[in-house]
């Protein structure tokens, strides 16, 4: 699967380096099984929840979004949900598609990746959900699967807002680093079979 050199240039310099399986093939094995799992599943809109402020999920989720296109052989999407705070917001070419509904833009990274990520922030405390909620409600029906990035939601208890669209969440934290609490804590916020899982990084 071949990236586009600008997109490839852009995470490169967002510290997301596109991960080679031939060079790092445990690490892209993982990954692989968890997007085997995913497909498995039959989740369409999976989020993606931090155990904490210090867990970066964008890089994972983009490496994710690469695996989960292999294993499923379609169209995959990442969705920066960040309203408030885009991880993502620096990538962008003028081929972007930008939804008149929703407001959010989709780039895409290769052939059956894309990122897509939202429009400018109002300066507003919330998360603006209504545009996200608009996005996965009417505006992925070209994706096999659809990961959402909800870093900064956990911090203030947004994500129970998303519980209407998201068909499960995996709670990303730092191996070695998480505390077992941290995600016990998680769970127990969680609608009974929401968590597909837990991935540690790092």
């Amino acid at each position: 699967m071949k990236v586009v050199t600008d997109q490839e240039d852009q995470l490169q310099a967002m510290g997301i380096p596109r991960l080679d399986p031939d060079k790092s093939p445990d690490l892209y094995a993982e990954l692989f099984r968890i997007a085997r799992r995913i497909r498995e599943s039959e989740r369409t809109i999976v989020g993606l929840l931090p155990t904490g402020p210090d867990v970066a999920v964008p890089p994972m989720a983009v490496e994710l979004g690469f695996a989960l296109a292999d294993a499923c052989e379609g169209a995959v999407a990442v969705v920066d949900a960040n309203t408030r705070w885009p991880a993502l917001k620096g990538i962008g070419t003028p081929r972007d598609e930008l939804s008149k509904k929703s407001g959010f833009r989709t780039t895409w990274l290769a052939d059956f990746v894309a990122v897509i990520t939202p429009p400018k922030s109002d300066g507003s405390e919330g998360m603006r959900l209504e545009g996200l909620d608009r996005l996965l409600r009417e505006e992925i029906q070209g994706f096999i699967h659809v990961l959402v990035d909800l870093t900064g939601f956990e911090q203030a208890g947004e994500h129970w807002g998303m519980f209407d669209v998201l068909d499960g969440v995996l709670l990303v934290g730092h191996a070695g680093v998480t505390r077992e609490a941290d995600l016990m804590r998680l769970y127990s916020d969680m609608p009974p079979g929401a968590v597909l899982g837990v991935i540690l990084i790092g």
